[in-house]
């Protein structure tokens, strides 16, 4: 286990400059915490707290927390019996002090300009704007891209989108206004998975959302995930839709068929990627009942796998693919993004979900009866 550098005190930020408060949900994660932990010190915009929640690990988590807080200053170190990463989250949010929160997950990893682009949109878009979300691409255990990425741009008055599609699909990528979180409440811990998509529904009803189009999030998918799980996310999915019902009794019904039909067809994807396939047609078969459009979103995104993988790994730099790399010399790590990799500056690889979120665009003919978004709804 790699010893934690001894980091230089930083310089005294500019006067203004916003602290953002960088949280950190930790359970039995000692095998990733530490490339997570060196992903939030290698940011180029400094002038961050990283919040750190061990969410009763049993592991050498402890360890490796301690030994990184004693070496930086920036890092606060909490502790909490296991109740779940929504219940972390919450603790470190309830004892932030940034103008903005933005959350990393202790096995997923950022660019190193990803809180300054981030922070750099917030502050042009003004205070009607409580979440920016750049684009992210996925990871497997030994940190190499799996091909499954998402590249979303939907910017505004976002709540009806939200519901059909979760767009911004990886918490983190958000940053979000510590003062909208403190208007809405922060994450229900009644469930395990679809809270972050619930929490942003919620902004999204008092806020608008803005995009940075650059890949600086990296979410490590992984065969402990309760993603992976369909149990759970199918239970999840209800979970927030019924909330929304309560909510919102004037959303269109056209918009939950859409949104159902999505994310079947998404479970679907998961179901055929896993090799289940009785689960991948049940899920089919749900998706194309809701919106018989389905069936296309579901080869869309077939296609999109099978030349996606080459293509970003050229963009993002990484010289050897799993196509032209020996079996002992295939690219597994994103240790090099951080000083060779150029962000990709609205960069458009492939028509990457457009099948997926085409039902977007029809969404805006619709109205909801109870205000705009300046009046809280």
């Amino acid at each position: 286990m790699s010893k934690p550098r001894r980091s230089k005190s930083p310089a005294k930020p500019a006067k203004g400059t916003p602290l953002v408060s960088v949280i950190m949900p930790a359970f039995n994660a000692e095998r990733f915490i530490e490339r997570s932990i060196e992903s939030v010190l290698d940011q180029s915009y400094k002038h961050f707290e990283l919040i750190i929640v061990n969410d009763g690990s049993t592991d050498g988590t402890e360890g490796i927390v301690t030994r990184f807080a004693a070496e930086d200053p920036r890092i606060r170190h909490l502790e909490q019996p296991n109740a779940g990463p929504s219940a972390a989250r919450n603790l470190a949010i309830a004892r932030a002090k940034g103008v903005f929160i933005a959350s990393l997950d202790s096995d997923d990893l950022w660019h190193s300009v990803f809180l300054e682009r981030q922070v750099a949109c917030m502050l042009e878009a003004g205070p009607r704007v409580g979440l920016t979300y750049t684009w992210m691409a996925e990871i497997d255990d030994d940190s190499a891209l799996n091909g499954n990425a998402a590249n979303y741009v939907v910017e505004g008055e976002v709540y009806l989108k939200l519901i059909c599609c979760n767009f911004v699909v990886f918490p983190g990528s958000c940053l979000m206004r510590k003062a909208t979180l403190e208007r809405i409440g922060a994450y229900d811990t009644s469930g395990k998975i679809n809270e972050d998509w619930d929490l942003n529904l919620r902004i999204a009803d008092v806020a608008e959302f803005r995009c940075v189009p650059e890949f600086l999030a990296f979410y490590r998918r992984h065969s402990s995930s309760y993603s992976h799980d369909f149990r759970y996310t199918e239970a999840g999915y209800w979970t927030v839709i019924d909330k929304v019902r309560k909510a919102h009794p004037d959303v269109p019904a056209r918009i939950y068929r859409w949104s159902k039909g999505l994310y079947f067809a998404y479970l679907a994807n998961r179901a055929l990627d896993r090799g289940a396939f009785g689960i991948c047609l049940k899920y089919l078969a749900i998706a194309t009942f809701a919106d018989p459009t389905a069936p296309i979103r579901v080869l869309g995104s077939l296609l999109e796998k099978k030349y996606y993988r080459v293509a970003v790994m050229r963009r993002l730099g990484l010289a050897r693919s799993s196509e032209s790399a020996g079996a002992g010399e295939r690219e597994t790590g994103l240790a090099a993004i951080a000083e060779p990799f150029e962000p990709l500056d609205k960069a458009r690889l492939l028509p990457l979900g457009i099948l997926r979120i085409s039902r977007l665009r029809y969404i805006d003919q619709f109205q909801l009866n109870a205000g705009d978004i300046t009046g809280g709804r």
